[in-house]
């Protein structure tokens, strides 16, 4: 178990390593980010997939580390894209507004050996939606899915990333907050507990004993008022809003994450 824990924290140390070199070297001071880079040299304009991406590692990033400027940069990133990326109909172009494309801009719909930029950008949505709280992420997941119901009945596996967006949208999805000190025993058991599983029906947010802390509730309001209960590591299990009653047993909460699955 601690070779298996060790190899975990190398991993995530390789995760922001990358993370903090992309964040970097590839966003500009406007919030745009290039495409390529060789030797700190970068050239390109970034496309859908690369916002959308980056922004699902580093939900990811945030999940295992706890560190709240990976959910900042993944919030910036996203909005970004919600922005430059966006069409009149439902979903998003491959070319950012400012792009020069001669022959018009794109949209990528299908799914190939990798999933779409806007399959990514859809579950994005859904995820910042359940860690912040703030439902147009939940409402633009869900006009932008269902503006497309006609091609995904008719294309099944070719829309295989669309479709997993989908299924956190019909779910059920838990935003899953464990408050708690990071050193304490408990507080371990419950973050080991989701992370060995980690399921594809929930996000993780990790906030102190006593609460997030004002930046942190500003940047995801959803977490306002999760704290360790009477002083002990809590875990709360939630689906937009809707919460199921705190535990600090890690055996209750795993079962609440995967009610429904």
């Amino acid at each position: 178990e601690r070779q298996l824990l060790l190899g975990g924290q190398l991993l995530v140390a390789g995760a922001r390593q990358a993370a903090d070199f992309l964040l970097k070297t590839h966003r500009r001071q406007d919030g745009t980010l290039w495409r390529a880079s060789n030797g700190g040299v970068v050239s390109g304009e970034g496309i859908l997939d690369d916002y959308a991406f980056l922004s699902d590692g580093l939900l990811e990033l945030y999940q295992v580390s706890g560190e709240a400027k990976y959910l900042t940069a993944a919030r910036e990133l996203t909005d970004h894209a919600r922005q430059d990326f966006k069409r009149d109909g439902p979903g998003f172009y491959m070319a950012s507004s400012r792009a020069d494309v001669p022959l018009g801009r794109t949209v990528d719909y299908y799914d190939s050996v990798i999933p779409s930029g806007n399959a990514i950008m859809f579950r994005n949505l859904v995820k910042l939606a359940a860690i912040t709280g703030e439902t147009f992420y939940l409402n633009e997941a869900r006009a932008g899915l269902s503006g497309w119901s006609e091609l995904l009945n008719r294309a099944g596996l070719e829309l295989a990333g669309w479709l997993d967006a989908v299924g956190c949208l019909i779910g059920p999805y838990y935003d899953v907050v464990i408050a708690g000190d990071a050193s304490d025993d408990s507080t371990r058991q419950l973050t080991r507990a989701f992370l060995s599983r980690l399921p594809a029906s929930a996000v993780l947010s990790r906030v102190p004993a006593a609460g997030p802390t004002a930046e942190l509730r500003e940047l995801a309001p959803a977490l306002a008022d999760k704290k360790a209960i009477g002083g002990k590591a809590t875990a709360y299990v939630c689906e937009f809003g809707t919460c199921q009653a705190p535990t600090g047993d890690a055996g209750v909460m795993m079962r609440q994450i995967l009610e429904g699955w």
